[in-house]
């Protein structure tokens, strides 16, 4: 059966239009965009919307292990923490591995490196002794994961860091905790949260103790943030007592001027009551967005304890302390059965870009969380992409949706687009004044539609009249998605 389409919703205003436009007129303080890139993966810029969700992309991932448990510093298992980064279109990778005949609180932090993001080798790094000689590519050894980052404020001794976790059993050294939960007390020993610098990334100096007042049980992430001038960390946060359903694991937040002395963290991110009974957030794979102006991301990994499955979500934040999930749809799922990451997926840290693609690299295992267990083959490493911007999506839900910018300033002389309208949707964009009303010859009615899928589409306007004029002012903007388009980002150019 077929249907009939409502001119006046594709080619008009229409009511709802109408009175989202009326109820932006109002004075605001403009938010200054410049050239920059924008992205819409949040409420951020929005001042106004109807028919309009925020949707998830998921990633594009082959689920084929790139790194495998294949050398014997590795062979007890390629755990699921990753760290990668671009260093002259050299892909560099330090990842957990875990070696034959290792003590059961041993863990190794191994490197890798690839010309293609996709073959990787494991060359002899020459600083750790293992099996008698150090032709291996064992570069720090600790009880618990880390993760690396590049320090931009460092001096060149100190341009790499390393977060990692702690313990000795014997000495009684780490982190005391006493945990209260389902009506029983009992006391744990957990690693605590220290930290390594090295010059290269291979050669690492250990700091003189703990970086903070609090313990790990995950791969915590630290990075630079240049506009607040800070060292921004992400720890685990355990719940106890546990939330229903047997829920622990949160996502907590500390930071520093210096790399050390981290007050203790505040939580950030728990479950909620939008989802199941019993699922923990992972590890975060924190870090910024760097394609755009001022977006942090997370990456937790939602562990069910029903099925003892994970999967990859996403959460977003403009300051690093507040955020939200803006949908709970999966950015990445596990594999088909027989897949090496089928049960369980962990994303890492560090995004690749390359042309108008982003990779990124995560953990797998063909195993439940309970089961996983050290022994030769277990894990490996794997790479998603998505296409530059699109993570979350600005989406019609039915047959027309519209939005309004809060007032932005810009510069430039056009206005480009990151969108797909599918094969039947399209896009129009309309210049407002601060008070409301369009801006004459730049109203939507005006605008050419978008349609299709583009990365850069230019908004045009039949009129004629010129963009350009209005830079440095303050304008909002009106778009009118149909049909089920997505708006990713617009760029002022």
């Amino acid at each position: 059966m077929g249907f009939r389409v409502n001119r006046r919703m594709f080619l008009g205003t229409g009511m709802a239009g109408a009175a989202l436009v009326a109820r932006t007129a109002h004075s605001a303080t403009a938010l200054d965009v410049g050239d920059r890139a924008q992205l819409l993966l949040d409420d951020h810029l929005v001042e106004r919307k109807e028919g309009i969700r925020l949707r998830v992309t998921p990633a594009r991932a082959d689920h084929v292990r790139l790194v495998s448990p294949d050398v014997p510093t590795d062979q007890d298992g390629v755990w699921a923490w990753v760290t990668v980064g671009d260093e002259g279109g050299r892909v560099r990778m330090w990842y957990s591995g875990r070696a034959l005949g290792d003590p059961a609180d041993v863990s190794r932090l191994c490197y890798a490196e690839s010309e293609d993001g996709a073959h990787w080798d494991k060359p002899p790094c020459g600083v750790t002794s293992f099996g008698g000689n150090r032709k291996n590519n064992i570069v720090l050894t600790f009880q618990h994961e880390g993760g690396v980052f590049l320090d931009p404020s460092a001096g060149p001794g100190q341009r790499y860091k390393c977060v990692f976790g702690e313990r000795d059993k014997k000495r009684g050294y780490g982190y005391r905790m006493t945990l209260r939960d389902r009506g029983r007390t009992r006391e744990w020993l957990g690693p605590t949260i220290e930290g390594a610098s090295s010059p290269d990334g291979i050669r690492w100096t250990k700091g003189p103790g703990p970086l903070m007042d609090w313990y790990t049980d995950t791969c915590n992430v630290c990075y630079y943030d240049s506009r607040l001038g800070k060292y921004i960390c992400f720890v685990r946060d355990n719940q106890y007592p546990r939330f229903k359903g047997g829920a622990i694991r949160c996502i907590g937040r500390t930071e520093s001027a210096t790399f050390g002395d981290f007050p203790r963290p505040q939580r950030v991110l728990a479950p909620d009551r939008e989802d199941p009974p019993g699922m923990d957030l992972y590890n975060s794979a924190a870090q910024p967005y760097p394609f755009a102006d001022g977006v942090s991301l997370l990456f937790p990994a939602a562990y069910y304890h029903d099925t003892d499955n994970l999967e990859i979500q996403i959460a977003t934040s403009r300051d690093s302390v507040r955020w939200r999930r803006p949908d709970r749809n999966p950015f990445l799922s596990p594999g088909r059965e027989g897949d090496f990451d089928s049960r369980m997926v962990y994303m890492g840290v560090g995004m690749i870009p390359r042309e108008d693609e982003i990779w990124m690299y995560y953990g797998g295992f063909d195993v439940g969380h309970e089961e996983v267990r050290r022994e030769p083959g277990m894990g490996g490493v794997g790479r998603v992409r998505f296409t530059r911007h699109r993570i979350v999506a600005q989406a019609a839900e039915s047959a027309l949706g519209h939005l309004v910018t809060k007032p932005l300033i810009f510069s430039g002389r056009h206005l480009k687009l990151n969108a797909d309208c599918g094969a039947g949707g399209r896009i129009q964009v309309g210049v407002l004044g601060v008070d409301g009303v369009p801006v004459p010859g730049l109203g939507q009615e005006e605008c050419e539609p978008l349609i299709g899928d583009f990365l850069r589409g230019t908004v045009r306007w039949k009129s004629g009249a010129r963009l350009s004029d209005l830079a440095g002012k303050p304008v909002r903007l009106s778009f009118r998605l149909q049909w089920r388009a997505r708006l990713y980002a617009f760029r002022f150019w």
